[in-house]
């Protein structure tokens, strides 16, 4: 039950970030970066042992991340087709979301890097928004990386 009351105020927060008059790239950090608030700070340990002792439970969270990336898709989809992003191919960038945000889930990784999981998140986001390169640095294809 309290899963299921976790994911739904997930669900409600993303429903409200939609139709809020936040800009594109609040909306879209606000997107990457829900979590759940019904019961307060949750600790990072509980979530990596509902995934190794809970799997009725995990399979829960599970079904509502591939959800979640899945409207994650069409928000950036949607920012592609309204020019707020480059042209990628939205299905990777909705998929790569996913991956990393489950390793970020990863309780030894957040302990060995002194993070929690709004920490890791919010890195995240950062790096999915603004890349690594320095503002006005860009790459091209027969550049060396030294």
């Amino acid at each position: 039950a309290m899963t299921d009351a976790a994911i739904a105020d997930m669900q409600q927060q993303e429903i409200a970030i939609l139709a809020s008059s936040q800009g594109f790239e609040s909306k879209l950090t606000s997107l990457l970066t829900v979590e759940p608030k019904l019961f307060g700070k949750i600790n990072d340990w509980v979530i990596d042992d509902m995934r190794r002792h809970k799997p009725e439970e995990w399979e829960k969270v599970e079904r509502y991340r591939h959800s979640h990336v899945h409207q994650l898709r069409e928000f950036i989809a949607e920012g592609i087709r309204h020019g707020k992003l480059r042209s990628v191919n939205a299905a990777v960038a909705a998929h790569m979301v996913l991956g990393a945000c489950t390793e970020m889930l990863e309780y030894p990784f957040l302990k060995e890097n002194n993070l929690t999981i709004t920490d890791a998140l919010h890195a995240l986001t950062d790096i999915f928004l603004h890349g690594v390169l320095n503002a006005g640095d860009v790459l091209r294809k027969n550049d060396s990386c030294v």
